[in-house]
């Protein structure tokens, strides 16, 4: 089986390293089909002799070239400008229904790249309400469905020879819907796999209907069924299969050995704090300098360690921070690094494994830490509001919809939940209901990655 695998960028690779291991193993071929130029920094940096390869070509190594990489093309004529301004409206118009009404940092994200003229029709007397807003979506789809295809897009499908066609994330941005189309219409099985978990309810719409499309868990299949339209017959839940490695993963260093690497003090337990995205904070630094003053400031807390660790996408903010200096404090990696390597991946296990608790606002690291088996805490701020509790997907980490997450509403209240933590063990089932919930709907012990593979030959042969 060939397989095209449209991403929009390398970064992608790491939240389908497994199942493109599975496919390859399979003995089938994997192009990775990059729509911007990061695939160039690959090739740039191997001619440098740089040792520390990107995952791209590990994988293409490492499978003896059955997963290779390149760019593919995007939409490039006198189409394109119009087509990803409508996709873009009817995008932002998205976030004006009332399911978002308070996402206010969603919308206003949307809203800067999207056209003016959409915005200014949107507050209109005769238009702001549901049906008015309705009614323009469905002219702007309209429009997007009187442009034709792209024929370059069109002719690099045909002479590919694909079986099939997997995108990713297809929801954001306007470019990727052109692969969609064109795989529908030259014929070839075209499938959406959802690559993380906030993909379907913080990122744009769809305009046409993958022939399948691949979640997490039963959550990610409402929201797929709810926001987007599709067909339930159509939408798979396989599990989350970027953590499949962590249920079979075991620390290579002793704890003693860790904090000696980190620069924290063995003789006291250490807090985690898991620094998140630039969209969710921008500048997280005066936010975790804050709650180190109040974790410090307990008498019971005050020579506990802590270790920040910046988000990868986000690290060069950590460049110069205000904890140097404080006693058994790190930042580590220094501004951070993205685990997609043994090496990496290693430190990054480590930091969770080794940790008493782990901190952080909303980022993929909480879901980590449940699998790993450390606890997870957040504090409510009114600075973080739009990143926390005006997004849907912060909310499936709650308790109240089966999530591991505890929450405080105050520093206060957050500094006691550390207290007891530290000092008690975690309650009997905390986190079970969220792992067989979200990570592994078909029991902890069945990996994702390769249900996945096997849906998506079964959908190759049809």
């Amino acid at each position: 089986m060939r397989i095209l695998f449209v991403m929009r960028h390398g970064g992608y690779v790491r939240n389908f390293e497994w199942v493109l291991r599975v496919l390859a193993e399979r003995s089938h071929t994997i192009e990775l089909g990059f729509e911007r130029a990061r695939a160039e920094g690959i090739a740039e940096r191997i001619k440098r002799g740089r040792g520390d390869f990107p995952l791209p070509e590990r994988l293409r190594a490492e499978t003896n070239d059955a997963i290779t990489y390149g760019k593919v093309p995007t939409r490039d004529d006198r189409w394109r400008a119009l087509v990803f301004a409508l996709r873009q409206s009817v995008s932002y118009l998205r976030y004006l229904s009332p399911a978002y009404r308070n996402a206010t940092k969603l919308r206003e994200r949307w809203a800067r790249g999207s056209p003016r003229l959409v915005i200014r029709l949107a507050g209109l007397p005769g238009l702001r309400s549901s049906r008015g807003l309705l009614a323009l979506e469905r002219l702007l789809r309209v429009f997007e469905r009187m442009a034709p295809r792209s024929q370059e897009i069109d002719g690099y499908l045909r002479g590919g020879a694909y079986d099939l066609v997997v995108i990713t994330p297809l929801v954001d941005g306007p470019s990727q819907h052109d692969w969609l189309r064109s795989a529908r219409a030259v014929g070839v099985p075209a499938a959406l796999a959802v690559a993380s978990w906030d993909n379907l309810t913080n990122k744009g719409v769809m305009f046409d209907r993958p022939g399948r499309t691949y979640v997490w868990n039963e959550i990610q299949r409402r929201e797929a069924i709810e926001l987007h339209g599709l067909d339930p017959d159509t939408v798979v839940a396989v599990g989350a299969h970027p953590f499949d490695h962590w249920f079979d993963w075991r620390p290579g260093t002793t704890r003693a050995e860790f904090c000696s690497e980190t620069g924290l003090d063995p003789a006291h337990p250490f807090l985690l704090y898991v620094c998140s995205s630039g969209f969710i904070a921008a500048d997280e630094r005066p936010i975790v300098a804050r709650w180190l003053e109040a974790v410090r400031a307990d008498p019971e807390l005050a020579e506990t360690g802590v270790l920040v660790r910046p988000h990868p996408t986000n690290g060069a903010t950590w460049a110069e921070h205000p904890l140097g200096g404080i006693s058994n404090v790190a930042v580590w990696p220094p501004v951070g690094e993205d685990p997609t390597d043994e090496e990496r991946r290693a430190g990054f296990y480590n930091s969770i494994f080794h940790a008493a608790a782990v901190v952080g606002a909303n980022t993929t690291a909480l879901i980590d830490a449940a699998i790993v088996g450390r606890r997870t805490f957040s504090i409510l701020l009114p600075e973080l509001q739009g990143a926390q509790e005006q997004t849907l997907h912060f909310h499936y980490l709650l308790p109240e919809h089966g999530g591991a997450l505890t929450v405080a509403g105050s520093l206060e209240e957050h500094v006691g939940q550390l207290k007891k933590a530290l000092s008690s063990e975690p309650p009997d089932g905390w986190r079970e209901a969220f792992l067989t919930g979200f990570v592994r709907p078909h029991g902890l012990s069945e990996p994702a990655a390769p249900r996945l593979a096997d849906d998506l030959e079964q959908l190759a042969r049809r």
